[in-house]
């Protein structure tokens, strides 16, 4: 039976760690498998129990961390070394971008036979200096040519890496979008019922959520900014959430509050809240059936998982218009797009959303329609694994 390592960033609540646990799962038909990742950092819930049903539990290296720093990340390609020379993989399949280089060096300094690395997204844009990134489009070019495959998510990401930075020929770079279980996140009336039962919301509120790291990428404030441009502009009773945690949480918060919006981290002790900031739910399938509309706000993005996750609990969905989220999102079908770069079209189009329970049951419905068709599971693993098969 063939060894397979992932190699993947830290072991939290978030989406690579979803679609890593859940390829590493069905794997285990065919593969020995073996998945490598890091520890929570400040602000993130490490989320374990994704990985319950693995016969090899993940192996955790502590100093593994978004941030860079020589001496730490060295000791990190040490480790990985030395888990790659104990296991012996046939297959390394890396994902994010820092573990993903560290990954692949290791394993081409240790002769693993096949090199994978998936893009979950692109980190050349908007993340950080232009000086450094365009160091870090060279190392990735480096990078792409040790490597066997190159996975990417949607067809825009494939342009992205072929044509925008030249990281990889195409022939060497895979399209397999990500996949869920449909199942998993179907809408349930006794779920809804419990959560805006919790939350103290009416039959006409419209709740209205955003999901993720409270992170400056994820553009949180414009969000704020949108629920704040309701409360002036429309008649509509809403409750805005925020889902996540990290380190621009004590910001937004202050933010939120010099808009005169009513906020709380505690909604027991102050039920009148206007928006509420929830931390970490691992009960994702109860948040997306009580929400009636789920924003994204991003600067950048890959395949965002929650919008996935989101159209398959037949929830209404704007997001902007970044990265891969028009392959998952037709405007105006199965969801909103805007200009992430226009705060008024952002306004003027969660205005409409909120305003018209026609075009979020029209949008959702279509979305669930959309959403059972192309994010089957069994389809994804087709792909990767003639991917691990024939390179």
């Amino acid at each position: 039976m063939k060894k397979i390592l992932h190699i993947t960033n830290r072991l939290v609540i978030g989406g690579p760690s979803r679609h890593v646990a859940m390829l590493a799962k069905a794997q285990q038909l065919n593969y020995e498998v073996k998945v490598v990742g890091g520890s929570a950092a400040p602000g993130e819930v490490l989320a374990l129990d994704l990985f319950a049903e693995l016969k090899h539990q993940p192996i955790r290296i502590p100093e593994l961390s978004r941030k860079l720093s020589l001496s730490r990340d060295y000791r990190v390609y040490r480790k990985l070394r030395q888990i790659i020379h104990e296991f012996q993989p046939d297959i390394v399949h890396t994902h994010t971008a820092k573990v993903g280089a560290l990954g692949r060096y290791a394993a081409m300094k240790e002769g693993v036979p096949k090199i994978i690395h998936t893009y979950h997204g692109l980190i050349f844009e908007n993340y950080f200096s232009k000086m450094l990134s365009k160091s870090l489009i060279k190392l990735d070019r480096y990078l792409a040519s040790i490597s066997d495959a190159i996975i990417v998510l949607s067809q825009n990401q494939q342009n992205a890496l072929v044509d925008d930075f030249a990281i990889c020929p195409k022939d060497k770079s895979y399209i397999v979008p990500l996949a869920i279980d449909v199942d998993e996140f179907q809408y349930n009336d006794e779920t809804r019922k419990l959560f805006r039962h919790q939350y103290n919301l009416s039959s006409e509120t419209i709740a209205i959520g955003i999901l993720g790291r409270l992170v400056p990428i994820k553009n949180i404030k414009l969000f704020l900014d949108g629920i704040y441009y309701l409360k002036n502009h429309s008649k509509i009773d809403i409750r805005a959430f925020i889902i996540g945690d990290g380190v621009e949480k004590e910001k937004l918060i202050n933010y939120a509050q010099s808009l005169g919006l009513n906020t709380t981290q505690d909604f027991e002790s102050n039920m009148d809240a206007q928006l509420v900031f929830t931390s970490w739910f691992k009960h994702m399938k109860t948040i997306y059936s009580g929400l009636d509309i789920i924003a994204l706000t991003s600067k950048s993005e890959g395949t965002p998982m929650s919008l996935m996750e989101a159209q398959s609990a037949r929830r209404a969905v704007i997001a902007a218009d970044v990265g891969g989220v028009c392959d998952i999102i037709q405007n105006h079908d199965t969801g909103l797009l805007f200009n992430v770069e226009l705060r008024e079209d952002f306004f003027a189009k969660l205005k409409l959303l909120v305003e018209s329970q026609d075009l979020r049951t029209k949008i959702s419905l279509q979305a669930e329609t959309y959403a059972r068709k192309y994010y089957a599971l069994d389809l994804m693993l087709h792909r990767i694994n003639t991917i691990y098969e024939n390179e």
